[in-house]
């Protein structure tokens, strides 16, 4: 668990409000939905790959 002890013995979490009322706890709380935000897009992404392209267009080899 992530507690710490102040400087009158108390046990303080390390996430508590103060800490997301600060500029890094407001990152922190940003960065989460994204990383959240993220993984619910790519449950919406296609499980079988795209159709190939089509084929009657010239093809040239690059070297």
């Amino acid at each position: 668990m992530n507690n710490t002890r102040n400087q009158t013995g108390k046990i303080r979490t390390m996430y508590d409000l103060r800490f997301f009322r600060t500029r890094l706890g407001h990152a922190a709380m940003v960065s989460v939905a994204a990383m959240v935000t993220f993984i619910a897009f790519q449950g919406q992404a296609p499980a079988n790959p795209p159709a190939p392209p089509i084929s009657g267009f010239a093809q040239v080899e690059l070297a």
